[in-house]
């Protein structure tokens, strides 16, 4: 890649393949000056997975790993999945990052561990990506999932990394007591007994732009930004211009229209 004249990131795309375009279109995306990094969720519950798989791959767009990109592979290597194009798209999922840390500011699908320092975020990020690559089979039905979801001292390697995986692709509230809590989806709002895990006292305090959170609608903070505008639900794809610190939206295709459901 040569000289790279703005970093764009775009939020979940779930399928809608036709916003995705108009997106691009209006933020003036140059795939030869522009790196373009999506923030997963590329397919899942919308209309056109296989257009976005297609795109995404044979124009080898970078991306951090979603949760539905991860059902979507898990189900590939079940054998749900098949043909050519199907094992080409998994080969480009399987190279891709869970977590990238760029010009300070770290992209991820979901969140991160408040306890991890930076260090420690990176490394449980690429023993992940390693699991995908090199032994998928223990990465999709082979961790040990940890009595209580907190990270801690106690854990063992597998549990460490199916908390971690929880962490990156999945959480968006933490108890109390430190423990995720991943089975709310709402509105801040609508859980004030939950700590955001972006409200929680971190160690490492870079800023971080995330998606995966529909109901945040794209709100942001002193320390992050959150790209989910629900596209997928009616709602608009959200993009950012990090480098010159400009937010772009777009509303729902009409040919990515869908029978609205529950984030």
């Amino acid at each position: 890649m040569g000289l790279v004249m703005r970093v764009l990131l775009v939020g979940d795309i779930h399928g809608c393949y036709w916003t995705l375009q108009a997106l691009l279109k209006k933020m003036g995306y140059d795939s030869v000056k522009d790196r373009l990094i999506l923030l997963g969720d590329l397919v899942g519950k919308g209309p056109h997975d296989e257009k976005v798989l297609d795109w995404a791959c044979s124009n080898n767009i970078e991306c951090v790993l979603g949760n539905h990109d991860l059902y979507w592979m898990k189900d590939f290597f079940l054998g749900k999945h098949s043909g050519v194009s199907a094992g080409k798209w998994y080969e480009h999922l399987s190279k891709q990052s869970i977590l990238k840390l760029i010009n300070n500011c770290w992209i991820v699908h979901a969140s991160l561990e408040p306890s991890w320092s930076q260090d420690e975020a990176l490394l449980w990020a690429q023993k992940l990506e390693q699991l995908i690559q090199e032994n998928p089979g223990q990465l999709f039905g082979g961790l040990s999932e940890p009595l209580e979801l907190k990270w801690s001292a106690g854990l063992s390697e597998g549990e460490c990394l199916q908390l971690a995986l929880h962490i990156f692709v999945r959480a968006r509230y933490y108890t109390n007591k430190g423990m995720l809590e991943l089975s709310a989806t709402g509105h801040p709002e609508e859980h004030p007994h939950l700590v955001p895990w972006y409200e929680t006292l971190r160690k490492d305090p870079y800023f971080t732009y995330f998606g995966h959170w529909a109901r945040l609608n794209g709100a942001s903070g002193e320390t992050w930004r959150n790209l989910d505008g629900g596209a997928v639900y009616g709602g608009s794809l959200l993009g950012y211009d990090m480098t010159n610190h400009k937010g772009y939206s777009c509303k729902q295709e009409q040919k990515d229209g869908r029978k609205k459901t529950s984030s």
